[in-house]
C-alpha cells in the first residue's frame, strides 16, 4: 500500500516542481495560475454606501486584493495584500483604517481574508508531504 502511494504521489510532486520553473500558463493537462486576485470582505456600511455610491459611481464593497500563484485554480502563494474599494473590474486601494472605517469595524476588527494567509494550495501540499513522512 505504502509503495503504491508512493509511486502516485511522485508524478504529482515532479509535476508541480517542473511548473515552479517554468512561465507557461499551460502545459498539457496543468493549468498554472498567477497574477492580482480580490477577496471579498464584505459591504460598505449603511452610513458610507452614499457618499461612496456618489463617488465611485456605484455600489462597491471591500476587497483584499493580493498577488497569486497556484496550480488547477488552487493558490500555491499570495503576497503584496492590501485592502481596495471594488467595482466590477476596477479598483481603488486604501489604508487599512479607511477600510475599518468603511465596514464600520474598529482597526483591530480587521484581519486577513483566511485564504490569503492560508493558501489552499499551499494546505495541499503540506497534507502530502506531512501524510509522506508519516507513511515513511
Amino acid at each position: 500500500m505504502r509503495s503504491a502511494m508512493k509511486r502516485s504521489l511522485l508524478p504529482m510532486l515532479l509535476t508541480i516542481a517542473f511548473l515552479l520553473t517554468g512561465n507557461a500558463e499551460a502545459r498539457g493537462l496543468v493549468i498554472i495560475n498567477h497574477g492580482e486576485d480580490i477577496v471579498d470582505i464584505g459591504e460598505v456600511a449603511e452610513e458610507h454606501k452614499e457618499s461612496v455610491r456618489t463617488e465611485i459611481g456605484g455600489d462597491a464593497k471591500i476587497g483584499y486584493i493580493h498577488n497569486a500563484f497556484g496550480v488547477f485554480w488552487l493558490n500555491i502563494w499570495t503576497w503584496d495584500g492590501r485592502y481596495c474599494l471594488y467595482l466590477n473590474d476596477q479598483y481603488w486601494e486604501l489604508e487599512p483604517e479607511q477600510a475599518a472605517t468603511l465596514l464600520g469595524q474598529p482597526d483591530r476588527a480587521l484581519r486577513n481574508p483566511l485564504l490569503y494567509t492560508f493558501p489552499p494550495g499551499l494546505l495541499v501540499l503540506i497534507a502530502i508531504v506531512a501524510h509522506q513522512q508519516q507513511a515513511a
